[in-house]
C-alpha cells in the first residue's frame, strides 16, 4: 500500500477515512468496478459536494509502466 499526500507531494504512512454510508457504498462499488476492469487502474470517489476526493489505484508489476513518473517513484521506491 502506498499513500501520497498530493498537497505536499510526499508519502504518508497512515490515513483515516470518515465516510457516510453512501460514501462507503460508493467506495465499495468503485473498487469492485476497478477489480473487474483492471485496465482502468484507478477510480475517483467524491463526496456529495465534490469538495473532497479519494483516488484508489490498483498497481501490479505489469501495469506500473502506465503510471506517470511521480506515481512510479512512489510505487517502486516509496518516496
Amino acid at each position: 500500500m502506498k499513500i501520497l499526500n498530493e498537497i505536499n507531494d510526499s508519502p504518508i504512512k497512515h490515513v483515516t477515512l470518515f465516510l457516510t454510508p453512501d460514501e462507503a457504498k460508493s467506495l465499495i462499488k468503485q473498487i469492485g468496478d476497478l477489480l473487474a476492469k483492471p485496465k482502468l487502474h484507478h477510480v475517483h470517489i467524491e463526496d456529495e459536494d465534490f469538495e473532497r476526493e479519494i483516488t484508489v489505484v490498483v498497481y501490479t508489476p505489469s501495469n506500473i509502466s502506465t503510471f506517470d513518473e511521480r506515481s512510479r517513484k512512489l510505487i517502486e521506491k516509496d518516496e
